[in-house]
């Protein structure tokens, strides 16, 4: 019995000796510029600045995501935005420079700098209290959709949700390697009323559902909005892109219920993306999708017990963030139901 004692005594004192006590010294942790920009041609370039945190930090939920109408397709700011900046723009073709002002004191915008196509752009920011971050781009020269066909009801799965298949071909950038970006929306007629009456507006809806196409399937997207990948299996030629779509739903204020409606337009936008942005976005998804909310994702410390960090893609020196141009065509189909 002595014997046993002594032996439960000695365990106990090594799995005690095992352990050490550390402090963690949080103070070291030096913020650096975060700068997102995504333009495309015929726009003025708009520029996100914000400030790195540590995993201590605590952060913001506020979003700006506008598709259709903002060139910023999905830039998420979760920081305050740093308003003493001075963000410097240059055509390095001409080397026309402009300083871009302070727009509701959220993000800084060119007045003047039009972005065009095949035209390379530098950005410099700087601000008293950190290191002058740069970077360079270019926006790609467009692709082309040649056509776009509704193929109709395809299925109905186990959840009693219809599918409709959409075909879009495009004809891959020659001689390039390209990289490419597809968003595909429908447009329904949203009914509401205030006190001056009825009135109707027009809602645009990202309708990304499933992929059946063996090139966007090897692509991961982003919530269901938009498809990435590359012309690897389709360089110099056309492909012809099989995209299923599903039911518009949404809230009809008269009638005080949802409704779900076979869409009968689409419009498709196809994206000449830069290398950086195919990169960026590609780590930015993963991420993303492995810190998914139903995994207990936490808003306010960015990380939960499944929560595996994935260093995120950047191609500002000295910095993070993204600086990058894209051109787009759009195209669109009407069916009569």
């Amino acid at each position: 019995m002595k014997q046993r004692f002594l032996f439960f005594i000695i365990v106990l004192f090594l799995f005690n000796s095992c352990v050490e006590e550390f402090e963690l010294d949080t103070e070291e942790y030096k913020p650096v510029i975060i700068v997102n920009s995504v333009f495309t041609d015929n726009e003025q370039i708009k520029v996100f600045v914000m400030q790195s945190g540590s995993i201590f930090s605590s952060w913001g939920n506020s979003y700006e995501r506008s598709p259709l109408l903002d060139s910023a397709f999905y830039a998420n700011i979760r920081h305050e935005p740093i308003k003493d900046a001075t963000v410097k723009i240059t055509n390095l073709q001409n080397n026309a420079e402009e300083i871009l002002y302070l727009q509701d004191s959220f993000f800084y915008k060119t007045r003047n700098i039009l972005a065009q196509k095949e035209t390379p752009y530098k950005i410099e920011v700087s601000t008293p209290d950190f290191t002058s971050v740069s970077s360079e781009a270019i926006i790609p020269k467009n692709a082309n959709i040649t056509s776009i066909n509704y193929l109709g009801y395809a299925y109905t799965d186990e959840m009693d949700y219809p599918h409709y298949k959409l075909n879009v071909n495009v004809q891959d950038v020659v001689d390039e390697d390209n990289f490419y970006e597809m968003i595909v929306y429908t447009k329904y007629l949203e009914h509401d009323y205030d006190e001056f009456g009825d009135y109707y507006f027009y809602v645009y809806e990202v309708m990304n559902d499933l992929c059946i196409d063996i090139i966007l399937q090897e692509n991961m997207t982003l919530g269901g909005l938009s498809y990435i990948f590359t012309d690897k299996q389709f360089a110099n030629q056309s492909h012809n892109f099989e995209v299923l779509t599903g039911n518009t739903t949404f809230y009809d204020t008269i009638l005080g219920d949802r409704v779900s409606q076979e869409p009968d337009f689409y419009l498709v936008e196809l994206r000449t993306i830069s290398e950086d942005y195919y990169n960026y976005q590609k780590q930015l998804r993963k991420n993303i999708n492995n810190s998914h909310y139903d995994t207990g994702f936490d808003l306010q410390t960015g990380f939960s017990n499944q929560y595996t960090p994935i260093s995120l893609f950047s191609n500002i020196e000295n910095g993070y963030g993204i600086f990058t141009g894209y051109s787009f065509v759009r195209d669109s189909i009407f069916i009569d139901n």
